[in-house]
């Protein structure tokens, strides 16, 4: 699923990560998230008996969810190769969410083995990323307009850890749905980016429902998604991007899944470490996500 996290990304790579404020002068106020809605349908699109049932007991299993903790494993086929990622989520209701992502393979070298941190506390989502030892080392090794007396200035640039914090309620009132900006959509409203005219149940046994539909959206290689979705809790297993091939280039897998846990106090809160500068991003991405709106 497209999200705000792969905005973020985009801009990391770009070099484009610390821009300075679109106005400085006027920052924006703080404003509190409106939470992740519940999976909710209407049944009168929905003329298969079948999946209609399917649909039903999976929004009644879902809204009993306050709470959960989760493991995911991404995989994306690209053409230049394979990406892998690890994450441990947690979320709580309305909008609390930990996710620490580790990228196990990656196209990029100086990418591998990075970790980033995602921390929603209601009010910002917070980005915490650190570079593996020794990337810093590889790409000058490539670099080829940087002078070697740079080299230790450079790596240690690159080496450490940066956070940045992007407004909340700003995003939402700016036109971002709370769905793509925490990750806790794809499981507490999985058909959310569907055209749910074009849901299908293809197939069900004693353990689970799996489901189609094509994106409401054009989103580059995926021509259709496919869910596998639990019977005993109406949550996400699994979710595949289908390309017009046939093929999933990507899937999500979630596994070790906890229903209504009950988190420490400081779960969901994030401290900058010490000495480290926080960027307020919050106006850039509105300003991208209304620049592409308007290309459209």
């Amino acid at each position: 699923m497209k999200r705000v996290f792969l905005l973020i990304t985009i801009l990391f790579l770009s070099g484009n990560i610390f821009p300075q404020p679109a106005n400085p002068q006027n920052p924006l106020p703080p404003s509190q998230g409106t939470g992740i809605a519940n999976c909710t349908i209407d049944m009168n699109q929905i003329p298969d008996p079948g999946l209609k049932t399917a649909l039903t007991q999976i929004q009644e299993k879902v809204s009993q969810i306050n709470s959960y903790a989760l493991d995911k494993t991404s995989i994306n086929t690209t053409s230049q190769g394979i990406l892998e990622n690890k994450d441990i989520q947690c979320f709580k209701r309305p909008n609390l969410f930990y996710d620490k992502s580790t990228n196990i393979k990656h196209v990029v070298p100086f990418l591998q083995n990075s970790v980033n941190y995602y921390v929603v506390d209601g009010e910002y989502l917070w980005q915490y990323i650190q570079n593996a030892p020794g990337s810093g080392k590889l790409i000058f090794k490539k670099a080829t307009n940087i002078p070697k007396d740079k080299m230790e200035q450079f790596v240690k640039l690159h080496e450490q850890p940066k956070v940045m914090k992007y407004n909340l309620g700003q995003m939402v009132l700016a036109g971002r749905s709370e769905l793509d900006i925490i990750d806790s959509g794809v499981i507490l409203n999985p058909f959310y980016q569907c055209d749910i005219t074009t849901l299908k149940l293809e197939q069900e046994d004693g353990q689970a429902w799996m489901i189609t539909a094509k994106p409401k959206k054009l989103i580059p290689g995926a021509n259709l998604f496919r869910f596998t979705i639990g019977k005993k809790d109406g949550i996400l297993q699994k979710l595949e991007h289908i390309n017009k091939e046939g093929n999933a280039d990507t899937a999500e897998i979630f596994t070790n899944i906890q229903i209504n846990p009950t988190f420490p106090q400081n779960q969901f809160t994030f401290k900058p470490p010490k000495g480290v500068e926080v960027k307020d991003l919050t106006a850039e991405v509105i300003q991208t996500m209304q620049k592409q709106e308007s290309q459209k």
